[in-house]
C-alpha cells in the first residue's frame, strides 16, 4: 500500500515587521492537514554587513524553513517552496524541495480574452538533480492542480496571525 501523499507548502513572506515563514501540509486534494509559523525575524544591519548576500539564504533556509520543518508532526512526501533561497533548505532534510514558480505570461502580456490553465515550473537545489525525478513522480499525480494557490493561503493566514497579534 502506497504512502498518503502529504505536501509541504513553505513560503517565507517579508513586510515591515520582518521575514516570517510559514508551513501548510495538505493531502493530495489540498486539504490543511498541519499549519506552522514563526515569529517574525528583522535581521540588524550588523547581520546584513555581515551576511552579504548570504543573508537571505541563511534567514529563509537555516532559520526560518528548518525551524518549521522541525515542528511539523505530519510526514512529508516533498516540500514545495516560494522562493529560490529556500532551496538551501533541502542541506536539511531528506525531503524533495522543489522551487515553484509560474511561467504563465502576466495579465497584461495575455490580453484580455487569455484563459486556460497555468503553467508551472519546478526547480531544484544544484547539488540534489534527483530531487527533479522524485517531485515529478509525486506531482504527476496533481496534474491540473494550482501549485501557487496554497502559499497565497500561508501569506494570507500569516497576515490574519499578525493581526491577531496586534490586537
Amino acid at each position: 500500500m502506497e504512502a498518503a501523499l502529504h505536501l509541504g507548502f513553505l513560503a517565507v513572506v517579508h513586510d515591515p515587521q520582518g521575514y516570517q515563514g510559514g508551513l501548510l501540509v495538505t493531502n493530495g486534494w489540498g486539504r490543511p492537514l498541519e499549519f506552522r509559523l514563526t515569529t517574525p525575524l528583522q535581521p540588524t544591519r550588523v547581520h546584513q554587513i555581515l551576511y552579504g548576500a548570504t543573508l537571505r539564504p541563511h534567514l529563509f533556509a537555516d532559520v526560518l524553513g528548518k525551524a518549521l520543518l522541525d515542528k511539523a508532526a505530519t510526514p512529508l512526501s516533498l516540500i514545495l517552496v516560494n522562493a529560490a533561497e529556500l532551496l538551501e533548505l533541502r542541506r536539511h532534510t531528506a525531503w524533495p524541495v522543489g522551487w515553484v514558480q509560474s511561467t504563465a505570461p502576466t495579465p497584461e502580456a495575455q490580453g484580455p480574452a487569455a484563459d486556460g490553465p497555468e503553467r508551472f515550473s519546478v526547480e531544484v537545489h544544484a547539488a540534489f538533480p534527483d530531487d527533479r525525478h522524485a517531485l515529478a513522480r509525486h506531482l504527476e499525480s496533481l496534474a491540473g492542480s494550482d501549485l501557487l494557490e496554497p502559499f497565497d493561503r500561508i501569506r494570507e493566514a500569516l497576515t490574519e496571525a499578525r493581526k491577531r497579534t496586534a490586537a
